[in-house]
């Protein structure tokens, strides 16, 4: 028997670190996620709505398990790239090169290049079937695939791979020490070489839940296996850090690859989920579990994370799956992998937008936030701009006409209302003046920037000095007419934002009516509104009625749009899983009691603060997180009110950026969903952006060409792997025995 000198264990991982940690370097690059799109079910989705589906939720990449037709032909002239499979079953004839090469002209030639095919999976976990009588057909049937694409000029597009369960391992904790099991050695070898002279990916299915099921429950944190970084796992002989089950799994493969010669190979992982229910046995299988496990994953993808051991290559992940397949035979798990129903209901919501099967025909992006300034080491407005670009923001609203602002949005495609601050409404009332303000700060920045809309001051009906509003209204005709005079009041509404504070009664909904005190001001509004077909816009907190006595009497959840409650209007009948709805629904039966029941009525303001003062009850961070992310779930799911359910409900989120040098409780600085300088404060479903990552608002090529790194990299790891392998040759001739 034979030992290793600690001296040489430590020596030779290193060598195998730098190798891998040199196989590949990249600038990264923001991908989208991947997801498996599997349809063992009853009452799927038609495949171009499965189309619709995958196009909105930005998911760019997926895998059918087959070569369907229908799915090939309603995919065409898409974005999305799809990889495909040969079943386990045609490998035997798939190894003559002629049969393979009638595969290819079928399966592949008459969709691609319409068809966005990048892949072929040939085979599904064939290392570990049971039955070992396909093996010896798995790379042969691959080298004829592969020939067949090269003889029809497709091999430089589709690469041509095999996914592989964990199985495989004979070792694979701690992950430096990852091998192959022995009895597949040979068959191994045969695959690694292939698919390094194609330069394909090495495939592999990994599911920490497999391990926590298994029995790994009574030894392995669930926090470690759901991605929450609370433990850190060190692996003594790398020292490398990891925080979570699959990224050790994945360079357990990545070293057991290295330890046959080829850690230049690139590892994907092919299939990675959580189920949502389980057998009574299967422990950890619940819809919390899933959630957290896939929605942390899609966070990480987003952040383009790469495992400890390649930290500057992205991981290429595919989820399993799109869809839950009820057809499917096993444990119960097995048919609740799916982020959806087969009929496209969601099952929850993991951080992409959030859709019902009702909403795959219009589905607008996400608006809206407002974008307050009254903050310290501001982003520059075009990066401000990149960063609404990226989360697919597409309108936003600023507190005043900044230049600076409405020049950097020019050409771009957000839409953007602009406000008229209180302090201008008296001289605004003047024609003149009017005109010359829309002059100065609309026409000369329209139409290449977007401006869509304008507030005239904010909150004026309830200020506690009332001598402004006489003007409100007036300065609202003189600007409207300003822009009619110009040409451009079929682009520009007028509106102005309100408090709540307007409503005399606001519970029930059905009960809404306004202060009797500003009745002929609101008058005058809703007549200007209705007929330049302008919105209501009100400024709606729910926070506001929980932190001023309402958290003795309403259900948190109720406020936060958890449905774990909901209240019957007494009168209309109608029912509120969520204060916001309640609060509009009041406001649009305020409207319709003075006879303008026809006016839309949208959300200008809405949010929660993460921080507040001691008798700020509510003003905490997962309050905050929990309010705005169920409130863009909302805004993405199309929904209107239970007054007016077929009219979506047009929110903006406030705000985008906390606002640090507002005065005030500790909560007005608190609102925003990013720090000034562009670091996130918390997660609401939109991709997450931190102060480092925020995307160049410029899109020149990195200095040195992608081919030329590649080139270096491939001198760099040749020296490294020479290295490696005489140092293996070295140690062989020093062993000796114990």
């Amino acid at each position: 028997m034979a030992i290793f000198n600690g001296t040489r264990v430590a020596i030779i991982h290193m060598f195998i670190m730098l190798s891998l940690y040199f196989s590949e370097f990249s600038f990264l690059e923001v991908n989208s996620l991947g997801i498996n799109y599997g349809r063992v079910g009853d009452n799927l989705l038609e495949p171009e709505k499965v189309l619709n589906l995958l196009t909105y939720l930005n998911i760019s990449k997926t895998r059918i398990y087959d070569t369907d037709p229908q799915v090939l032909t309603a995919f065409a002239n898409s974005n999305i790239e799809l990889v495909v499979t040969v079943q386990n079953e045609l490998l035997p004839q798939l190894i003559n090169p002629v049969q393979a090469l009638q595969w290819v002209t079928t399966h592949i030639k008459p969709y691609f290049p319409a068809t966005r095919i990048t892949g072929i999976a040939v085979g599904n976990e064939i290392f570990t079937l049971q039955d070992y009588t396909l093996l010896p057909y798995l790379v042969p049937a691959m080298v004829s695939i592969h020939g067949a694409l090269l003889q029809l000029g497709l091999d430089s597009y589709i690469q041509v791979s095999t996914p592989n369960s964990l199985e495989i391992l004979e070792e694979s904790y701690p992950p430096s020490a990852g091998s192959f099991r022995t009895n597949i050695y040979g068959t191994m070898l045969e695959l690694l070489k292939f698919l390094s002279n194609t330069k394909s990916p090495f495939w592999i299915n990994a599911y920490p839940f497999f391990v926590y099921k298994g029995g790994g429950s009574n030894k392995i944190s669930l926090d470690y296996v759901l991605f929450h970084p609370t433990i850190r796992i060190i692996d003594p002989y790398s020292k490398l850090q990891y925080d979570n089950m699959l990224y050790a799994q994945v360079d357990a493969i990545i070293y057991a690859i290295a330890r046959m010669g080829f850690g230049a190979i690139e590892v994907q992982v092919s299939e990675t989920g959580w189920p949502s229910k389980g057998d009574p046995d299967e422990i950890g299988a619940t819809l919390e579990n899933a959630a957290t496990y896939n929605s942390n994953l899609v966070r990480r993808q987003l952040e383009n994370e790469g495992t400890p051991l390649r930290p500057n290559l992205r991981l290429e992940v595919y989820l399993f799956a799109l869809f839950n397949e009820d057809l499917k035979p096993g444990p119960t798990s097995e048919r609740n992998y799916g982020l959806y129903q087969p009929n496209g209901a969601m099952c929850y919501n993991v951080g992409l937008p959030a859709l019902s099967k009702f909403s795959f025909l219009e589905v607008n992006s996400l608006g809206i936030l407002n974008y307050g300034q009254v903050g310290n080491n501001l982003l520059a407005p075009e990066k401000v701009l990149n960063l609404l670009t990226y989360l697919n923001i597409s309108k936003t609203r600023i507190y005043d006409t900044d230049p600076q602002v409405l020049t950097a949005f020019a050409n771009s495609n957000i839409e953007l209302v602009v406000t008229v601050q209180n302090k201008l409404l008296p001289q605004l009332i003047n024609p003149v003046q009017a005109l010359q303000w829309v002059t100065t700060h609309i026409k000369l920045y329209f139409p290449a920037t977007r401006i869509t809309g304008i507030a005239v001051g904010n909150e004026i009906f309830t200020l506690q000095d009332n001598t402004l509003l006489p003007y409100l209204v007036p300065a609202m005709v003189s600007i409207h007419g300003a822009l009619l005079q110009l040409g451009l009041d079929s682009y520009i509404q007028v509106s102005t934002p309100n408090s709540l504070e307007i409503l005399e009664e606001s519970y029930p909904p059905s009960g809404g009516s306004f202060r009797t005190n500003i009745y002929g001001t609101m008058l005058e509004l809703l007549k200007f509104l209705s007929n330049t077909k302008s919105p209501f816009w009100i400024n709606a907190y729910p926070f506001f009625v929980y932190k001023g006595g309402g958290s003795n009497k309403i259900s948190l959840d109720y406020v936060l749009f958890r449905p774990t409650i909901r209240i019957i209007d007494t009168y209309s009948k109608l029912q509120y899983d969520n204060m916001l709805y309640a609060q509009v629904d009041a406001v649009i039966y305020a409207i319709a009691r003075m006879g303008f029941g026809a006016i839309e009525v949208q959300v200008s303001e809405t949010g929660w603060p993460s921080k507040g003062d001691p008798d700020e009850i509510g003003a905490i961070l997962e309050n905050a997180a929990t309010y705005n992310s169920n409130v863009v779930r909302r805004q993405l799911k199309n929904e209107g009110t239970p007054l007016r359910p077929n009219l979506r409900l047009e929110v903006y989120l406030f705000a985008l950026f906390n606002k640090d040098l507002k005065p005030g409780p500790t909560s007005e600085r608190n609102y925003g969903l990013y720090q000034p300088n562009g670091a996130m404060c918390y997660n609401v479903g939109l991709p997450a952006l931190s102060s480092n990552t925020i995307p160049p608002t410029d899109h020149k090529p990195p200095s040195r060409s992608s081919s030329a790194i590649k080139a270096a990299n491939v001198d760099c790891q040749s020296l490294v792997y020479w290295m490696f392998v005489h140092l293996l040759m070295f140690h062989a001739l020093m062993r000796r025995p114990y």
